[in-house]
């Protein structure tokens, strides 16, 4: 398995399960998990331009 300089593995079809927890762990950790939880619906209490921010930042942690 290869892994990138952040620890993280590299996405391959063989490891879509390995790579997908180990990513939704990374989220978690960056306090960026938001998104999925609310499977990319912005929360009604939430406002628009921080909400865009934090999945900006999910979208940029899983590209990285």
């Amino acid at each position: 398995m290869e892994k990138k300089d952040s620890g993280m593995i590299k996405l391959a079809s063989s490891n879509y399960f390995l790579w997908k927890t180990m990513m939704e762990d990374q989220l978690y950790y960056n306090d960026l998990a938001l998104s999925l939880e609310c499977k990319g619906i912005k929360p009604d209490e939430m406002d628009e331009v921080k909400w865009n921010e934090l999945n900006r930042k999910a979208t940029a942690n899983v590209r990285k």
